[in-house]
């Protein structure tokens, strides 16, 4: 159960950062559902929609080697 409050703490701390007009309430949270992510390239001009697991895929690599723990 602290480790779930953990990764709650870790969430609304994020789109706390970004959602300031409305904070999300733990609810939200839990019932939440992520559609797309976009990866926007600036430099190159192009914007690309990822369905999650699209994006899982793309990054699982990367994110190994990045040494971060996330």
């Amino acid at each position: 159960m602290l480790e779930r409050k953990r990764i709650y703490k870790k969430i609304k701390d994020l789109c706390d950062r970004y959602y300031k007009n409305f904070p999300m309430q733990f609810d939200d949270i839990l019932n939440a559902h992520l559609h797309s992510i976009y990866l926007i390239n600036i430099d190159k001009g192009f914007a690309k929609e990822l369905d999650p697991q699209g994006y899982v895929d793309l990054t699982y690599g990367l994110l190994e080697r990045s040494e971060l723990d996330y």
